[in-house]
């Protein structure tokens, strides 16, 4: 990893610029699509086996990585699509 100056003086125009990396979004995407992918594979198998019941906030989490990882492929696909 290549460690980046960092400046003092930040100028109105650095402050009002948005600085998404689309690298780091979309290694939160990844990380989103595991959690959602284990959550799965976890219910498939306490189904299947009846030794583990998901708790049912579990659901209501799973339902908000499911909403942010369409969010961010939807931000991700038209900021490429429009480079």
């Amino acid at each position: 990893m290549k460690l980046k100056k960092r400046y003092i003086g930040l100028s109105i125009s650095t402050l009002t610029k948005p600085t998404y990396d689309m690298k780091k979004l979309k290694e939160i995407r990844v990380v989103l699509g595991v959690i959602w992918g284990t959550s799965i594979v976890v219910r498939v198998v306490g189904k299947a086996t009846d030794l583990y019941v998901m708790p049912k906030w579990s659901g209501d989490m799973i339902m908000g990585i499911i909403f942010a990882y369409a969010i961010l492929s939807a931000y991700i696909y038209f900021k490429e699509k429009k480079k």
